[in-house]
């Protein structure tokens, strides 16, 4: 066990330098210089920017993904090496103080500590989503690493969901250690980042050494409802970045730089579409504390266009790998068709929202709604109170930290309103509520950071100081203390069964792991194989199965099916249960072989997709309900097409079928 960690946090380490010379390549060339957990961050979104480029041109391989970490490497001493060669900085003068030292040894040794307790529970953990995981964002690495971009084809959640940032980061994993490891990037890697991140800024704000340690720890124990491999503190990481970057530029006046901002939200975004509402507030806000601090109305104007080339720049190599796909909404090659009302499950009405409701969510370990919204009041009160300073105290003008001191509380404020009230009746409360975890994850230590930075600025009455400092640690504790229940529900889950997933009453079945080892178990490889050789070598295959991630992309162009992907805008597949005009749409596609798994343990079968019971009384989750209708009319559309079909195999789980000419 002890080996395991030290061969992870080496290699962590590793790709951290790495990742710390691409951030310090980018901030030599927009001409700010970070503190070096927000250079990591800086070379985070450079990573996902190239990876946009190399997926658009095709060469996202192992090879093209080693050479990106040996060439951060060179950077990370070549640059470093040049500043201090240029100028009389005395290298001592770089190395931390004996007070500093002090100060990060017991936040350094709780980080190590989750560290070694995730790298040892959890990489790789016991269970995934058995269908996230399975059927979509395990597959993405895979496919990419095989063929060497991400374009996916119409049937995939690629382009929807996510734009496929997070699994080009995943392949870097997956290019050396085995499939179940690539949950390391967000459980581990991206979750470091964001405890380094949030301990460097309460430090650099003047926190007490002794409360230091709570920086962390605020980043730890609220339950981020962790449900699947997807960007989670990798969103979280790049948002609190966004947060504390305008008062921790040195040198010069507080702002926000307009390429860093930019290749931010662009990175966001490519890691998950669910981003781009945060990224969009964000941007709202930080137009109107430009407008204010400068009060001149083109400064504004070009600090806005600034940051829309510098996001449209990044992001733009993303959206061409998949514009194939998003041609589908002008596109009239196949109707949709009509949707009988036998296929249409009638979909529930949102509940009234509760912001203060004790009762366990879906994905809380016995955390509430009232949980999350008592951490949104901590944040609105924190904000009350930099407001208060910044309007009683002399010290502060427009050019101050301040304005974006606020920025980092209403712009958390106003995400948890959007996501919880605007959303609620069309995604769910509790897809609204897991959606928003990230933007608390990164807004809580940033605005607590915030909180005491905007006190240890204020020259008013000392004991109001004291006070106000007294309350803010006090509401710290209190959050700490309600979701503690929750960690501990966690670590126990972690522990006995070897995972943190949140559906934890599934989770921990015996069947359910059983069925998380057979999925990487030789026999089922060997299963997708042997299905897979029926099919000529460069013939396009559609596959609808619970583990496509075992078949060779690169022996056939693979369009993999997922409900995320059904229920995409762009989606022209006929829906009518037409046979001849399903065949139609395939051919016109160039698909000659379906590969479709009817039954076994993941399998959504036809029963429990048009049985009301299956989301009844549940209208939580009202954006699952739309996928699952869209999955059911799939299936009976496939039903149809094997009538007229030839089939190859049928082993009463998978059925492999050839299409008429």
């Amino acid at each position: 066990m002890i080996t395991k960690v030290l061969v992870s946090g080496i290699l962590t380490i590793l790709y951290s330098v790495s990742m710390f010379g691409w951030g310090r390549m980018f901030e030599t060339v927009i001409g700010f210089r970070l503190p070096w957990p927000l250079t990591l961050i800086h070379g985070l979104a450079v990573l996902l920017a190239l990876g946009g480029v190399l997926n658009l041109v095709g060469i996202a391989y192992a090879g093209t993904l080693d050479a990106i970490v040996v060439l951060g490497l060179g950077l990370a001493v070549l640059l470093p090496w040049l500043a201090l060669k240029s100028s009389a900085i005395d290298v001592k003068s770089l190395m931390p103080s004996a007070q500093e030292l002090r100060a990060w040894a017991i936040p350094a040794l709780f980080i190590i500590t989750v560290f070694a307790f995730i790298d040892t529970t959890q990489v790789p953990p016991s269970a995934f989503n058995f269908h996230d995981d399975f059927e979509k964002y395990l597959t993405f690495p895979v496919r990419m690493l095989a063929t060497g971009t991400l374009q996916a084809g119409p049937f995939s959640a690629l382009g929807g969901q996510t734009l496929g940032g997070q699994a080009f980061l995943q392949g870097f994993v997956l290019a050396h250690w085995p499939l179940g490891t690539v949950n390391a990037v967000d459980a581990l890697f991206a979750l470091t980042m964001c405890l380094l991140l949030a301990t460097s800024t309460m430090w650099k704000v003047g926190m007490p050494a002794w409360l230091l340690p709570i920086a962390p720890i605020l980043v730890v124990v609220i339950n981020p409802q962790y449900v699947n491999i997807s960007a989670l503190y990798t969103g979280a990481a790049l948002y609190m970045a966004l947060l504390v970057i305008p008062w921790s530029v040195r040198g010069h006046s507080p702002s926000l730089p307009a390429a860093s901002v930019g290749i931010i939200y662009a990175g966001m975004v490519a890691i998950k579409t669910t981003f781009l509402l945060p990224v969009v507030i964000h941007f709202l806000l930080a137009s109107l504390v430009i407008a204010w601090s400068t009060r001149r109305l083109w400064s504004t104007i070009v600090w806005c266009a600034q940051v829309g080339a510098t996001s449209l720049l990044f992001i733009a190599p993303w959206l061409g790998v998949h514009f194939s796909v998003w041609r589908g909404l002008w596109s009239v090659s196949a109707p949709l068709g009509d949707v009988t009302e036998s296929t249409v499950v009638a979909v529930p009405a949102a509940q009234d929202l509760n912001l203060f409701s004790l009762d366990p969510i879906f994905y809380g370990f016995g955390a509430s709604q009232a949980h999350y919204t008592g951490a949104i009041l901590v944040i609105v009160i924190c904000t009350l109170f930099i407001l208060a300073l910044f309007r009683y105290s002399k010290a502060y003008d427009s050019g101050s930290s301040v304005p974006w001191l606020f920025v980092s509380g209403t712009v958390l404020i106003f995400n948890f309103l959007a996501f919880n009230i605007v959303l609620n009746g069309y995604i769910g409360r509790e897809l609204a509520l897991r959606y928003i975890c990230p933007i608390i994850i990164a807004g809580l230590p940033a605005i607590i950071a915030a909180t005491f930075f905007a006190l240890s600025r204020y020259n008013g009455n000392i004991y109001r100081t004291k006070i106000l400092k007294r309350i803010t640690i006090v509401m710290v504790l209190g959050i700490v203390g309600a979701f503690l229940p929750s960690t501990a529900a966690r670590v126990q889950q972690a522990v006995r069964f070897g995972n943190t997933l949140s559906f934890s009453a599934k989770a921990s079945r015996p069947a359910y792991l059983n069925y998380n080892r057979y999925v990487f178990s030789p026999s089922a490889v060997a299963a997708v194989k042997s299905l897979q050789i029926q099919v000529p070598e460069g013939e396009p295959l559609l596959a609808w199965m619970s583990f496509p991630f075992h078949l060779d992309f690169a022996r056939n162009p693979v369009f993999d099916v997922q409900p995320g992907g059904l229920s995409t805008p762009w989606m022209d597949f006929p829906l009518s249960q037409n046979p001849e005009a399903t065949s139609n749409y395939l051919r016109l596609k160039e698909i000659k072989y379906v590969a479709w798994q009817y039954s076994g343990f993941a399998v959504r079968s036809e029963a429990s997709l048009s049985s009301a019971q299956s989301w009844a009384g549940n209208p939580r989750f009202l954006q699952d309900t739309h996928d699952l209708q869209r999955t059911l009319q799939f299936n009976q559309a496939l039903v149809e097409l094997i009538k007229i079909s030839e089939v190859i195999i049928d082993n009463g789980a998978i059925v492999l079928f050839r299409i008429p000419e």
